[in-house]
């Protein structure tokens, strides 16, 4: 094996962990130059052993006429190779502003992560350069530190990890890799429309930068390397700082202890924990608002919303929350039957109905149809289990510092007009089922 080849090689392998080497591996396999390689490359090691597990996924979109054409070459590649091919074909639908473009890399990688489930690895074939027209295309849109880091070698994915093992190499050397070995490669046309920011990036906007500087590419890629580290630094800093306000809920920060921050910390910590929490970020604007939120009378119920996201003051509470319809359909009814798990996201719940004995409701009570469930209208009160008089919703709610955007979107169940349950936790005494009757449990859990 040549210099060449071993250097490729063993930078492959060194961004491919020791523990992934024997679970699944699966690679994004269009067909371009960039993936070709990757796939040649992976499948000597495979061949040698030191991969266990390798298949190649490529996903038909169907936007281009080319596309079926594509798939027979990669199927005759994987052949040669003696890897394993999945073809997995797509829907896009435009998503409005962001074009088919975003909305086929959301789509392709929506398909990718099914095969995350064994908690192996997908690796892509993104190299250098591409790392710098991202670098450049995250400058241009005015992004922080954790945009301007661009992609990462490694990062969490759908239950596994995605791998981005020839991120150091560039295209350059890729292309030197293939014709030394006589691979075959599709060219998409659509990399040479000039109206996608990225192929305008590299085939007008670095032309020009190299009269100047030859090394352009890597000189931006190294600058997104330093910009992941100080990324790096900053969660470590917001992690520090999020210690003292945390709380039982991982929702639910202590407004006090945020406030004691100085503002740039207290952004940095705030972005840290909806990262962790895995909502959209702000725009910088409403990020700054968080102080004026903090500030406000504990009583005035402020929010600030973006798209993907919201943050909520309550009490001494700062809570994080993903977007949520703002309005819901007074009219809201679903039928719950005994036997059936059954989402709904308008609430953001999944209602899990559980067979018991001598808890929950009682089983024989619930008519064969199902139980009602509707949503708070006003005025509703139950007798709680153990208490000798009806309480109003609104006093229990209050007792038990439940916030008020929950209320609203807190499922009551019904037998008739009785209101006999109340989310998961009040059932109306005479519903309940005694010690010795098949009862029925309702549990929410909370969507994703």
């Amino acid at each position: 094996m040549n210099t060449d080849d071993q250097y490729l090689i063993e930078s492959v392998l060194r961004h491919i962990p020791v523990h992934l080497r024997h679970r699944p591996l699966f690679i994004g396999f269009s067909g371009g130059l960039d993936s070709t390689v990757l796939l040649h490359l992976l499948s000597r090691l495979y061949k040698t052993g030191t991969l266990t597990s390798l298949a190649a996924v490529h996903i038909h979109h169907g936007l281009l006429p080319q596309a079926d054409r594509w798939v027979e070459h990669a199927e005759q590649t994987c052949r040669q190779l003696d890897i394993p091919l999945i073809v997995e074909r797509i829907q896009v639908e435009p998503l409005g502003a962001a074009g088919i473009e975003s909305a086929a890399r959301k789509a392709r990688y929506a398909a990718l992560a099914r095969y995350m489930k064994q908690g192996g690895g997908l690796l892509t074939a993104h190299h250098r350069d591409d790392q710098a027209e991202t670098f450049l295309l995250q400058l241009m849109r005015g992004a922080g530190v954790r945009g301007l880091a661009s992609m990462p070698v490694m990062a969490p994915f759908a239950g596994g990890w995605h791998l981005r093992p020839l991120i150091e190499i560039g295209r350059e050397k890729l292309r030197s890799y293939a014709l030394k070995h006589g691979l075959c490669w599709i060219e998409d046309p659509s990399n040479a429309d000039l109206r996608h920011a990225r192929n305008l990036v590299r085939h007008r906007i670095f032309p020009v930068l190299h009269t100047h500087w030859p090394q352009a590419e890597a000189t931006l890629a190294r600058a997104a390397r330093r910009m992941a580290i100080t990324e790096e630094l900053l969660g470590d800093l917001g992690r520090l700082d999020l210690e003292a306000a945390r709380s039982d809920q991982v929702n639910r920060l202590e407004a006090m202890a945020l406030a004691r921050l100085p503002d740039q910390r207290l952004f940095n910590a705030v972005r840290i924990w909806l990262i962790e929490l895995g909502l959209s970020l702000p725009p910088e604007p409403r990020l700054a608002e968080i102080r004026r939120m903090l500030e406000a009378r504990a009583d005035a119920l402020p929010v600030i919303r973006w798209p993907g996201g919201e943050l909520r003051r309550w009490r001494e509470g700062l809570y994080a929350l993903r977007e949520r319809a703002k309005h819901l359909d007074s009219t809201f009814t679903r039928i719950v039957h005994p036997d059936t798990v059954m989402d709904c996201p308008e609430l953001g719940w999944r209602i899990i109905p559980h067979k018991t004995i001598g808890s929950g409701l009682r089983l024989k009570s619930i008519p064969s149809e199902g139980l009602v469930m509707r949503l708070r209208q006003g005025g509703e009160r139950i007798r709680v289990v153990g208490q000798a008089h009806h309480q109003s919703l609104k006093n229990l709610f209050q007792a038990s510092s439940i916030p008020p955007w929950e209320r609203e979107r807190l499922p009551l169940f019904f037998i008739g007009d009785c209101l006999v349950q109340v989310g998961e936790s009040w059932i109306e005494a005479s519903y309940f089922a005694g010690p010795d009757e098949p009862g029925l449990q309702i549990v929410l859990e909370r969507l994703p």
